[in-house]
This record gives structure tokens, C-alpha cells and sequence, in this order.
């Protein structure tokens, strides 16, 4: 990642006879291509540049397009550069001044979250926005009175003028920064626990109001309740690079504890027999051994890995909904190996999963590996299909995530007997999907990497209907 703010001392010419050039255009000349100056910048120019004869310091800082000018002095104060941390418990809020260039603390500040008065527990105050979306922005505003009044003691401490301050990062759990930031963080509550944002990206300080002149970086949090406090945490401590196997504790309003090392390991001394729901959500894993004790995967265990060959281990016997479920990477390819002992899988369970080869052991009882596809044998139910593979024409079913996968080819073969096409599950019911929703995954150069599917069906079939009532793309066989 690139620094949230640095600092570039320049030394322009000054204009002279026959040269015209303004201002903002000198300025841009003198950085890096591309750098864009904000309106507040710009509006510095004058008298700074002059007054200071041409020598002034430049703070530049990430922008939604590149790299913006932020703040314009006059002279070298390349070593003036100074940040903020801040913390944003649930009760307590802290807050640090750092000075950027020696790496040291220069003041601290402390003070009760006014949020306490909507309730100790987080829980109340999501069901206080639940009640009323207008206790949201009343909620947002006491967390930034806070944050303004403590930005103000650790300036006048340190004797440092806010304006000086050009960085900011945010560390609390998930719901703590949906309120920072005005969000609705109820997502955060309600299952299948799929918040607004994980990783919020760069803000400009100025859009929440505060006094900075740089930006304000919330640590990304893991899970939904594994916040960015954790993370924090996790890049103090370098737990991802130890080779020894270390323990990360956070007491707070909930506890959170991560251990690991620069390799996690499963063991396989027959100690772990099941993986819990969540147990390695989130983890951008390429590397993937499921010991042959485990039994079980729960929910949502692996999402968003990368792995590139999955081998599910004999002895495993169930796989939960969502276990594997990942956002498909169009330049990616995964095998996916299903033991002779499994004999359940949850709906979804490689849900997005980019599948080149699906391989099922020959004598497992329950399911096929047939056309590359993974069925269900008792049910006759499609769970899946890889780059290529072929709907065997038994199948009657196709499960609410089964083409998620699919790829090579923007076209899916539908089978005349499919009686069923599973419709998607949404807050308050359920609907049918739309176009967008079957996506296929093409590769052909200057198009579109992820396109609607187009159905090839036998006229007057289910699948023939169905399309026709979603509005899916469609040709006869």
C-alpha cells in the first residue's frame, strides 16, 4: 500500500518576463505525473508561492484517481509531518499524535464514547438505527464530536495546528466503523452476515468533517466480527511472518483471538475433527490441507481463498453451506477432488469457485463426478459444472448456485428433463434470478470477462420457459 501522505519540498522558478505560466500549472510541473491539486490546495497558491518566493512544501496524499496535492507552506517542512491513530472502542475511544518523520508519540487523548447514551451494548444501537435510520446520523455525529474534541487536545498539547495533521488511520471492530463512517451496520447483524464493507478504501478527511487536511484509512476488518482493530493488531505484532506459533487477545465489548503463524496448520494428530462456521473467513489462502481426521466443514469456513487445488480429504463426511463460496477470478482455475466418504453438501459450498476439473471419488454412493459436473445421484441435483463440463441429462434439478462456477464458454446446455431451476434466496423470501445472475466466464480479448449466460434449451422445455420468464438469453438446440 501506498503512504497515506508525504511530504515534498520544491524549489520553482519564479515567473519572469515572457513567462506565463500560472500558478496551478507551475506547481503540477514540478510532480509526479499525473498529481492533481484538491480546491482547497489551490486556493493556498496565492500568496503562499509568492511570499515565500517559490519554496514551498507540498503534501500529497492518495486520491480517488491518483495522487492529489493537498496542502501547499511556504519553505522546507519536510520535517514537520505528523499522523494520527485512532481507536474507536465501543466504550472507550483513544488517540495518539505521532510525528511521522521521527517515528515517536507526541500527545494522547482519551475520552468516553458519547454513543454509550443509545445503550453499553453495540447491539442497542443497531436496533436504535433499526428503529429510526435518523439515530444513524445522530450516532455518526457523536462519534466525530468526539473525534474533533480529541484531534483538538492532542493538537494543543502537542502545539501543532490540526491543519498540519495529513494522515489518520482508524482502528475499532466492524460496527464501530459503519458508524464512523454513517453506514447502516445492521448487515453486520443479520445473517447471512454480509456487512456493507470490509475494506472502505481512502476518505478524505474534509468528507467526514474533520480538521485534517489529509486522509483518514480505516484498517480493514477480517469477518464481520473480526474488526479492524484486530488487524491493527495482527501488522503491530508481524503474527503473519513469526516462524514460532503466537497468540493474539482482544477483550473488548467482544473477544477476538487469532493464532497462528507465518504458516497456519490444521493439525492432524486426530484433535481437530470438525472446522467451524467462519474459521478461516476471508483468508486469501493458496495453499489448502484439510488433515484426514476432519470430519466436518462448517459454514462459510473457507470463503474468499484462493486456493487452486482443492483436495477434500477421505474421512471428510459433510460440508456446509457456503464452506468454500469465493468471488471468481477470471484468471484463475481450481480443481476441486470430492472423497468417497463425503456424504453431504450444503447448498452453495463452492459457490463462485472458478472450476476447471471436478473429480468425485468412483465409489462414493451419494455423488457423480459425471461431465465434469458434481450431482447429487439421489436427488438428481446439479451443485456444480466446470470450465467445460456437460449437464448429464438426468439431472432434474439445478441447484441456486450450481452455473456459478461455470466458465470457457458463454453458453449452458440445459438438459430436457431439468423440472426444476432453484430459485435465490433474499431477506424476506425469495425470488427468481435474473440474467446478470447466471453468469459464465469468458476469456476472448476486448470483451466483457463476465457475461450473462446464454441458455441453450429444447423448445417447449422448463428450461426453455424459464428463461423466457427471467429474461435470460436463450437458443434452441
Amino acid at each position: 500500500m501506498e503512504p497515506l501522505s508525504e511530504k515534498r519540498y520544491l524549489e520553482l522558478h519564479a515567473p519572469a518576463g515572457g513567462d506565463f505560466l500560472a500558478a496551478r500549472e507551475r506547481l503540477l510541473a514540478a510532480l509526479p505525473d499525473g498529481c492533481r491539486l484538491t480546491l482547497g490546495c489551490l486556493q493556498q497558491l496565492y500568496p503562499v508561492l509568492s511570499a515565500a518566493d517559490y519554496r514551498v512544501t507540498v503534501t500529497l496524499c492518495p486520491g480517488p484517481g491518483g495522487t492529489d496535492a493537498v496542502r501547499v507552506e511556504p519553505g522546507d517542512t519536510t520535517a514537520e509531518h505528523y499522523g494520527l491513530c485512532l481507536d474507536i472502542g465501543s466504550t472507550i475511544m483513544q488517540m495518539e499524535l505521532v510525528d511521522l518523520v521521527r517515528g515517536r508519540t507526541l500527545s494522547q487523548a482519551a475520552c468516553t464514547n458519547s454513543q454509550t447514551q443509545f445503550g453499553a451494548n453495540i447491539l442497542d444501537r443497531i436496533l436504535a438505527v433499526k428503529a429510526d435510520q435518523e439515530n444513524l446520523k445522530t450516532l455518526q455525529a457523536l462519534t466525530l464530536s468526539d473525534v474533533r474534541s480529541m484531534i483538538d487536545t492532542c493538537c494543543r498539547t502537542a502545539d501543532i495546528r490540526p491543519e498540519a495533521i495529513s494522515a489518520m488511520t482508524v482502528g475499532g471492530n466492524t460496527t464501530m466503523l459503519h458508524f464512523f463512517l454513517g453506514c447502516d451496520p445492521w448487515l453486520v447483524f443479520q445473517s447471512p452476515y454480509t456487512p456493507v464493507f470490509f475494506d472502505p478504501g481512502v476518505i478524505r478527511a474534509a468528507e467526514l468533517g474533520l480538521p485534517i487536511c489529509g486522509n483518514v484509512y480505516c484498517m480493514p476488518a477480517i469477518a464481520n466480527y473480526l474488526g479492524g482493530d484486530i488487524t491493527g493488531g495482527l501488522l503491530e505484532t508481524d503474527l503473519d511472518t513469526r516462524e514460532d506459533l503466537a497468540l493474539f487477545l482482544d477483550i473488548g465489548t467482544n473477544g477476538e483471538l487469532v493464532l497462528g503463524c507465518r504458516n497456519s496448520v490444521i493439525p492432524d494428530d486426530g484433535s481437530v475433527r470438525s472446522i467451524g462456521a467462519l474459521a478461516f473467513n476471508g483468508l486469501p489462502l493458496q495453499e489448502l490441507t484439510i488433515p484426514t481426521p476432519v470430519e466436518r466443514i462448517g459454514c462459510c469456513a473457507f470463503t474468499e481463498q484462493e486456493v487452486r487445488r482443492l483436495m477434500l480429504p477421505e474421512g471428510l463426511r459433510c460440508v456446509e453451506p457456503l464452506a468454500f463460496m469465493t468471488a471468481t477470478d477470471d484468471d484463475a482455475e481450481m480443481e476441486l477432488y470430492i472423497p468417497s466418504t463425503l456424504e453431504e453438501i450444503g447448498y452453495g459450498a463452492f459457490r463462485g469457485c472458478p472450476l476447471k476439473r471436478i473429480t468425485v471419488a468412483p465409489d462414493n454412493p451419494r455423488f457423480s463426478g459425471e461431465g465434469s459436473c458434481l450431482t447429487d445421484r439421489r436427488t438428481r441435483t446439479l451443485l456444480a459444472v466446470s470450465a467445460g463440463g456437460v449437464i448429464p441429462t438426468d439431472t432434474l434439478v439445478i441447484e441456486r448456485s450450481a452455473l456459478d462456477g461455470f466458465g470457457g464458454s458463454p453458453y449452458v446446455t440445459i438438459p430436457s428433463g431439468v423440472q426444476r431451476i432453484e430459485h435465490f434466496s433474499v431477506e424476506g423470501g425469495t425470488r427468481m434470478p435474473t440474467a446478470a445472475e447466471f453468469p459464465c466466464r469468458t476469456r476472448s480479448e476486448g470483451e466483457d470477462a463476465r457475461k450473462p449466460s446464454v441458455f441453450r434449451v429444447v423448445r417447449g422445455s422448463y428450461a426453455h420457459h424459464f428463461a423466457v420468464q427471467n429474461q435470460i438469453p436463450y437458443e434452441f438446440i
